[in-house]
């Protein structure tokens, strides 16, 4: 049996349902010895397409001039694999990443030769291949280990909390605004509530930490001791573009969502999930946060609502 065609179309089918969403392609951890040892393959690629800033052009000889354009432009490279057209963006040299969209892998054959691909990546960088869910880099649905040249597939919610759906993301949402947000604050007008236009779509550009209500300083030892007295929390974070912050770990979810983690399964993903969030649970009576910041000494973490 081939590789390609070692996980069946049935068993995955509901990953690739169309939810407005892309579907990612990682591999993990990137380095600029992998974009230069991939760069090659992707150039040649039968029908490549390279753009800069939408424009088409031939592509550059290196993957280093691809990059060097980014301070000023916005280059891809697009390709087709089987249904699926295959971008890669050259977000950052640190991060191999591409994106499809989900309905364009809808048959076995279509699954197959999507496999087939990420198994070339893996085999030039000899490295792990995950697909996963957008900006979902924690959570694949299905690997490649180029050591074993075996594929897997996760299956949903083995590796993934519970996301609220959107009508129910947007009540919490607003509840934690209410609760824990000065929303009176300039701050929050310039940068919360006034979002601006990105190439990956519409962001706001602050943190909502910035118009915490009276928070207090605490230790991730303590945020850590405060999160596991809940059997349950609610957890969302600031909606952020990627070109704002090149490179960091994005919410892998819908815009906006809010997810339920189990309080060890969030401890146990934060190295998958963005450096700023913020917990919670139903009783909309502390907050705990978590900011990508520090002190010289210590990431700063926060408090509201639970004694110092």
């Amino acid at each position: 049996m081939s590789h390609a065609n070692m996980i069946r179309w049935d068993t995955c089918e509901a990953d690739f349902r169309c939810d407005g969403r892309l579907r990612d392609i990682y591999i993990a951890p990137g380095t600029l010895a992998d974009w230069q040892g991939l760069y090659p393959f992707l150039r040649d690629y039968s029908d490549v397409e390279y753009l800069l800033d939408g424009v088409a052009e031939a592509p550059p000889d290196s993957v280093e001039e691809v990059f060097a354009l980014r301070s000023s432009g916005s280059p891809l490279l697009r390709l087709k694999v089987g249904r699926a057209v295959i971008v890669f963006h050259f977000f950052c040299e640190d991060q191999v990443e591409c994106d499809f969209a989900a309905d364009e892998v809808a048959s076995q054959a279509d699954l197959d030769a999507l496999l087939g691909f990420i198994r070339q990546l893996g085999e030039l960088t000899h490295k792990r291949v995950a697909i996963t869910q957008e900006n979902g880099q924690g959570f694949p649905i299905i690997t490649y280990e180029p050591e074993s040249g075996s594929f897997q597939h996760h299956e949903d919610g083995q590796c993934q909390p519970h996301v609220l759906p959107p009508e129910d993301s947007a009540l919490w949402w607003q509840a934690y605004l209410d609760a824990f947000i000065d929303t009176s604050k300039d701050y929050f007008r310039r940068h919360i509530a006034s979002p601006r236009q990105f190439s990956d779509g519409v962001h706001h550009t602050g943190y909502l930490w910035d118009c915490l209500r009276s928070p207090s300083r605490i230790t991730f030892q303590r945020f850590s001791l405060e999160l596991v007295r809940h059997p349950e929390v609610l957890v969302l974070a600031d909606d952020h573009s990627r070109d704002l912050i090149p490179g960091a770990r994005l919410w892998p979810y819908p815009a906006y969502s809010v997810a339920r983690f189990k309080p060890q399964a969030l401890l146990d993903s934060l190295e998958t999930l963005p450096e700023d969030l913020y917990v919670f649970d139903s009783s909309l009576s502390w907050t705990l946060v978590l900011t990508h910041e520090n002190d010289g000494k210590r990431r700063i973490c926060c408090a509201v609502g639970i004694e110092a």
